[in-house]
């Protein structure tokens, strides 16, 4: 029969297939929570470059429509930037799901790591006292053949 220790085995592999499966869509959430933050921080600064330029034209003299295409591009610029801050929310709310994810499983393996551990030191006790058992029957033994 097998030991306890040993059937537990094939559940703690799964368990840590699954955490570590846990820990890479974590990483990849982090991932993609710091492209979505470049992404922002591109948007910014193209927005005050283009903001400049805006500032540089007027400065120069500009027509009325050529006014209005600044205004509306800036204006899809600032939409773009708070579209970009909204998934970036997104993204971080998924990041900390998936952090609880990775935690929760993570405990898991450590508790069946520690009952593995349990059950082996278990299992040395037992095959320790069943040694000492069969050593004093054997030391008997001898001492009723001498008598």
């Amino acid at each position: 029969m097998a030991k306890r220790s040993e059937r537990l085995q094939p559940v703690q592999k799964v368990a840590e297939n699954r955490e570590q499966d846990a820990a890479k869509a974590m990483g990849k959430a982090s991932i993609h929570v710091e492209e979505l933050e470049i992404r922002l921080t591109e948007l910014i600064a193209f927005r005050e470059e283009y903001a400049r330029n805006f500032l540089s034209a007027g400065a120069a003299g500009m027509g009325v429509s050529r006014m209005r295409e600044y205004q509306t591009f800036i204006s899809r610029i600032d939409q773009a930037i708070a579209y970009q801050q909204t998934m970036i929310e997104q993204g971080k709310r998924a990041y900390a799901e998936r952090q609880r994810v990775w935690r929760h499983l993570h405990s898991r393996v450590l508790a069946m790591d520690k009952l593995a551990t349990r059950y082996r030191q278990q299992e040395r006790a037992y095959a320790e006292q069943r040694e000492q058992k069969e050593t004093d029957e054997r030391a008997q033994r001898v001492s009723r053949i001498e008598l």
